[in-house]
């Protein structure tokens, strides 16, 4: 495009400047390709051309440098990336348009979740015979009674290994129960509902225990940009449910996407170093966020939140009559390790979410006196310097914790 453009400047410069441009044109008319050919030789004969031809021959020395270069470091990398520091794998995820419900791709097996720059920290993964991360397959029917853990990316738990999820913890520690998780990355309280909602219908636990992190609530009410989970939205008439729908940004639906997955080069910039959500970081203020909860968001919509949190967990019952109902909610450990009081806005969660047990006739395991004696005990955190999700000690706290409520 470059050269096209000076040259026909340079071209039609000359036929003005010695007045032949009809000349020309009736040339172009009468002898065709051969006469245009003639008159390209002769604009390449020209200082113009000339200094083309050079930029030409430049730009394709260039090329024949840079692209093998390129294509032998991607290939090392891509190497490298393989056995020197492990990329991230994490497992790929899927909506089931039918059960409406986003879980894990059923067949991939197992394979290593990394963290950081140097894959400081990580977790083997493994995925069942329903789509979830967890060490054991999960039986729609049997003679044990089953306890069913709900909850976000801490309860699928891709940072440690399968096995060492409180889940799994806890399920190794009950001969006489069965102890499923289901957890995905990224879902709210309200999501929860829907959850609890497939996972009575199709294992009908005895128990279900549903894990809240303080990030759970403002994300609950309805923006339109979550389809793939149930949100709510409240409105002067009351309360309505968004149900959850396909998302087409998901790597189901895109064939480059799942190409692209394949490369460890391309997961280590994605998952590794996170370079998507760099501008993101890079703008956010930390003292807008609080234990990962934005706490303005919440400020914001404070009213619809509290009745949000009433209705789901109000619902989860009215649903569940029969059935052992426990919250396990997540200490705020930003406060914990600062040796500081949390916000009004994180207390206001605590305050909500005790208030929805105590309506609903639910039990709740506040994780928070417990975390904040611990810590002061011993100083050992419940994450990694890494990451922010509990860590092997952090969930084998929460499952020492879990036991003393459950086995009470």
């Amino acid at each position: 495009m470059f050269f096209s453009t000076q040259w026909t400047r340079a071209f039609h410069f000359k036929w003005h400047t010695h007045g032949t441009l009809s000349a020309h044109v009736e040339t172009w008319h009468t002898s065709g390709w051969k006469r245009w050919y003639h008159l390209l030789k002769e604009e390449f004969e020209s200082p113009l051309g000339r200094h083309l031809k050079k930029m030409l021959r430049i730009l394709k020395n260039i090329i024949l440098v840079t692209l093998p270069t390129l294509v032998v470091l991607a290939i090392l990398l891509e190497i490298f990336f393989r056995i020197g520091i492990p990329a991230s794998n994490p497992p790929r995820g899927y909506f089931d348009e039918e059960a409406l419900i986003y879980r894990f791709l059923i067949g991939q097996d197992e394979g290593l979740f990394t963290i950081g720059p140097l894959a400081q920290q990580r977790g083997r993964w493994r995925i069942n015979n329903v789509g979830w991360n967890s060490p054991v397959d999960y039986e729609l029917a049997g003679n044990k009674p089953k306890v069913a853990v709900i909850g976000d990316s801490y309860i699928a738990a891709l940072q440690v290994d399968s096995d060492k999820s409180y889940p799994a913890l806890v399920n190794a520690a009950l001969d006489d129960v069965d102890v499923y998780s289901f957890g995905v990355s990224g879902a709210p309280l309200s999501h929860y509902l829907h959850m609890s909602r497939y996972v009575g219908r199709t294992f009908d636990p005895d128990t279900l225990v549903i894990n809240l992190i303080l990030n759970d609530f403002a994300e609950s009410i309805y923006d339109g940009t979550r389809p793939h989970w149930l949100t709510i939205e409240v409105t002067d008439d009351g309360v309505e449910e968004v149900q959850p729908r396909r998302n087409p940004s998901f790597i189901q639906y895109s064939r480059s996407k799942q190409l692209l997955r394949h490369s460890a080069l391309v997961r280590y910039t994605i998952f590794n170093l996170k370079l998507p959500g760099l501008m993101q970081r890079l703008t956010a203020r930390s003292e807008d966020f609080e234990d990962n909860t934005d706490r303005g968001r919440i400020q914001r919509r404070r009213d619809e939140v509290e009745v949000a949190t009433s209705y789901v967990m109000n619902q989860i019952r009215l649903e569940n009559p029969d059935r052992r109902i426990i919250y396990v909610i997540d200490g705020p450990k930003q406060s914990i390790y600062a040796g500081s009081e949390p916000s009004d806005v994180i207390q206001f969660i605590y305050r909500i979410v005790t208030a929805g047990a105590s309506e609903s006739g639910s039990e709740l395991l506040n994780l928070w006196p417990a975390m904040q004696e611990q810590f002061r005990r011993d100083g050992v955190k419940f994450n990694s310097e890494h990451d922010g999700h509990w860590d092997e000690y952090g969930h084998a706290f929460v499952a020492m914790q879990f036991l003393n409520l459950f086995q009470d």
